[in-house]
């Protein structure tokens, strides 16, 4: 048994100019950046953070100093078709040795009672679909949800942390009082199994396996009429990007084309899960009907 101590944090507004400081530096050692790479802007952090933007730092806790060991960075956006007002989280970081480790729930989780209070009840943020982990943090954890799908949002690859594929996003909906949300905040708190995939989905990607580890295409369904849907993604999409770059081009295409299709006749995307087998973890997305009710 591990006798390691419980790392315990906190999380405030980041107040001072080294604090904004701090900010860059987990930026810089999250992305891995080099010297010569941007990172975030200081001034352009602190005008976020005294003209309704959100600048949240997460901070270790110290018997000698405060060290900042995560942030996220949201500011106000307005849709450009409904004109509803909302906040967009546009970067989150976490140091490597914070992360699993309850830092992202509980940054999110400030976040939304601090853009509540600022008189707002949506955040929108963007995440790479084929990470695992960030898909089933946004969509099963925090019970977001994504109606929307943008290819090459940033351009083609920029390397590093973002890989070398076209930077295609999702567009995830976190809205902040509906059931949905606060159902799944307070199961996560309290430990609760949280929502699969029903056994009734339809399935979309047909995959073989490479060397017995890689999930590799082998045939798709574009014309399901089923409430249901599920799409399988790898499970550790950068490792199978490194052995295999041209199945993980293949990868980014299948799936940017079977979302922008589904999404385009009235699906939502609704859920992630990951199952265990004799391949070991695999993961899968949840897109439902429009007409069916959230949940």
């Amino acid at each position: 048994m591990s006798n390691s101590p419980v790392r315990t944090f906190y999380v405030r507004k980041v107040q001072s100019i080294e604090e904004f400081r701090a900010c860059q530096q987990v930026h810089r050692r999250t992305w891995g950046l080099n010297p010569e790479d941007t990172v975030l802007h200081l001034p352009l952090l602190v005008g976020l953070q005294k003209n309704g933007g959100l600048v949240l730092g997460a901070f270790a806790n110290s018997a000698s100093n405060e060290e900042l060991v995560g942030f996220a960075v949201s500011f106000i956006g307005q849709d450009s078709e409904s004109h509803r007002f909302y906040h967009y989280s546009q970067i989150t970081g976490i140091l490597p040795e914070w992360q699993s480790q309850g830092v992202g729930f509980a940054l999110k989780t400030v976040q939304r009672e601090e853009v509540l209070a600022l008189g707002f009840d949506l955040i929108r943020w963007s995440f790479d679909p084929l990470e695992s982990r960030n898909a089933y943090f946004n969509l099963t954890r925090l019970g977001g949800l994504s109606r929307q799908y943008i290819p090459e949002m940033y351009g083609k690859g920029w390397g590093g942390l973002y890989g070398q594929l076209d930077t295609d996003r999702m567009i995830i909906d976190w809205e902040l009082s509906t059931p949905r949300v606060i159902d799944r905040l307070e199961s996560v708190r309290k430990g609760d199994t949280l929502p699969g995939i029903p056994e009734d989905a339809a399935n979309l990607l047909e995959v073989e396996w490479a060397e017995n580890r890689y999930p590799i295409i082998s045939g798709d369904n574009t014309s399901s009429t089923a409430t249901h849907l599920k799409m399988e993604i790898p499970y550790n999409f950068r490792e199978l990007e490194i052995a295999y770059p041209e199945e993980a081009r293949r990868w980014r295409a299948q799936t940017r084309a079977l979302f922008l299709n589904y999404l385009a006749v009235g699906y939502h995307v609704n859920g992630f899960a990951s199952v265990r087998d004799e391949r070991g973890l695999r993961a899968f997305y949840l897109l439902t009907d429009n007409n069916q009710q959230w949940s």
